[in-house]
């Protein structure tokens, strides 16, 4: 029985199949025009871009409504973006 691949949608899980497509952080910080640390800070939930979030939905292969399903709404009007909630510093 064939695997059923699963959408990466954790910080952990999108690190991974960045990997699996041999492509840095580093190579979407160029692509984008950021930081290295600002591609991280996405892939972490900490900052919302649009033009990244997509980049990196891009060179997983997925939508970028599956990769980031809390940041976009499935269906119907509203912000492409959906805010993420600031956290409290630890």
């Amino acid at each position: 029985m064939a695997e059923q691949e699963v959408t990466p949608q954790t910080p952990l899980e999108i690190k991974i199949a960045l990997m699996r497509k041999n492509c840095l952080q580093a190579d979407i910080a160029r692509t984008c025009e950021v930081s290295r640390s600002h591609v991280n800070r996405v892939i972490q939930g900490n900052v919302v871009s649009d033009r990244v979030q997509r980049q990196i939905a891009s060179e997983i292969g997925y939508p970028v409504e599956e990769v980031f399903p809390d940041r976009y709404p499935a269906s119907g009007p509203g912000p492409r973006v959906q805010p993420v909630e600031h956290r409290a510093a630890s």
